[in-house]
């Protein structure tokens, strides 16, 4: 096995096991993104952001560069560094799409979102989600799609939409 997929098996073992795995080899942005994803599932954000940080540092194009902030807009959030975390989130979509990747860019939508909604601004997080789950749609990525479905049900329901909220709970349920 590579060592990408050797702490990618650890970490779904568990996040200590992918720490644990990740100091055998050498640094790599993939590696410190499993590291940050590691991080974040412990709650350790601001270890998270560093690692976010060093993955950028060690990117070898601009894509995978730019693929380190979606992450790192939640962690942000998450230590409440809400002005960086929505400053973050803008930037890293347009770079996203400006690199052509839609998917990415659709991703950072949804942390984008799911901060607005934690910041209780429920418009913001709903216009987020549902630019998300259109193009989450055009690629067919019913997963994604799902996620993205849980999300607008809940800015909705926060809103006291829940009419509207009941068929995207429902559509999601089903591919879960």
């Amino acid at each position: 096995m590579t060592p990408l997929e050797t702490v990618r098996a650890a970490l779904a073992r568990s996040p200590e096991s992918a720490l644990t795995e990740l100091d055998r080899f050498e640094p790599t942005a993939d590696l410190e993104l499993v590291r940050a994803r590691a991080y974040r599932l412990l709650g350790r954000h601001e270890d998270a952001v560093t690692a976010f940080d060093h993955a950028e540092t060690l990117a070898t194009d601009p894509l995978q560069a730019a693929r380190t902030c979606i992450g790192k807009i939640d962690s942000l959030g998450m230590l409440g560094r809400y002005p960086e975390a929505l400053a973050l989130g803008e930037a890293a979509i347009a770079r996203l799409e400006q690199l052509g990747a839609a998917g990415d860019a659709a991703r950072a939508r949804c942390n984008l979102g799911s901060l607005y909604w934690r910041l209780d601004r429920y418009e913001e997080a709903l216009t987020r989600y549902e630019a998300a789950a259109q193009t989450f749609e055009a690629q067919n990525d019913a997963l994604a799609l799902a996620v993205a479905a849980t999300n607008r049900a809940n800015a909705l329901a926060c809103l006291g939409r829940v009419e509207e909220a009941l068929p995207l709970h429902e559509r999601a349920r089903d591919v879960y």
